[in-house]
């Protein structure tokens, strides 16, 4: 199962989904087409992602690179996110300031966050900054230990719910009158 992979990630993504809802949950990963091929295959049919956390398949994208022009903060520019969950402090600093597309104003606006993840999800100490040195970010970015800690920090604001709504609608309304 994922929790055997990174231990409390099925809880999470499932607490985050009934906070935020459904359709504003969704996973950016860097990958190659090779490796989303299989990387999908796993999630559908090995680990049953989908069904035990309620997941939308369709909410599952890939970037082919993790900062620049193929990068997730692209990705992240588009669908308007307002948090973020990664465990490389530079795809945190480029969601936050990457010409190409960034997040920064949906975080400030939605009072969102870019939570730094501890690797592999079983420590008791939060992630360490590498790239992105600590005196350097601002205070939306919230280094993170583990799933449950996750679970304890991050937030939604009515106006993150909101926004999201919003978005969904104008975006079913947009697919309608295709």
């Amino acid at each position: 199962t994922a929790d055997s992979v990174v231990p409390g990630a099925l809880k999470g993504v499932r607490s985050i989904i009934e906070r935020f809802g459904k359709d504003n949950v969704f996973i950016i990963s860097n990958a190659q087409p090779k490796m989303e091929k299989r990387i999908r295959h796993w999630l559908k049919n090995v680990i049953k992602f989908y069904a035990d956390t309620d997941f939308e398949e369709d909410n599952l994208y890939f970037s082919r690179s993790r900062t620049g022009e193929q990068g997730k903060s692209v990705i992240a520019s588009q669908l308007k996110l307002t948090h973020f969950i990664d465990d490389s402090d530079d795809v945190l600093k480029t969601l936050w300031d990457d010409s190409k597309g960034n997040i920064k104003n949906g975080i400030l606006k939605c009072q969102g966050q870019l939570l730094h993840f501890n690797t592999n999800g079983e420590n008791r100490n939060s992630a360490i900054p590498y790239h992105w040195k600590e005196q350097n970010r601002p205070l939306s970015v919230v280094p993170v230990s583990n799933w449950k800690h996750v679970i304890e920090v991050i937030n939604v604001s009515s106006a993150t719910r909101r926004i999201s709504d919003e978005l969904v609608k104008a975006d079913k309304r947009h697919s309608s009158d295709l």
